[in-house]
């Protein structure tokens, strides 16, 4: 669990660097990634959920500060 929360605040953050650096093409690939370590485990639709709710949660988050503190700049 402990090695998930690590990866989770690393995919925030390359989300919100991507952000003030205007790459989105790379918080695609980003996500793209993500889903593709997990595939085999999203067979599973609980877990499914969780990951796509947690996934959205935590992107849109990311985002959303990037932009805010980009427009503060």
């Amino acid at each position: 669990a402990g090695f998930q929360r690590v990866i989770g605040l690393l995919e925030r953050a390359l989300i919100y660097v991507f952000v003030l650096t205007g790459q989105f093409g790379a918080i695609g690939f980003t996500l793209a990634a993500k889903g593709l370590t997990r595939f085999k485990e999203l067979e599973n639709r609980s877990f499914a959920e969780y990951v796509l709710i947690g996934t959205l949660l935590s992107s849109s988050l990311a985002i959303t500060i990037g932009l805010l503190v980009k427009l503060a700049l």
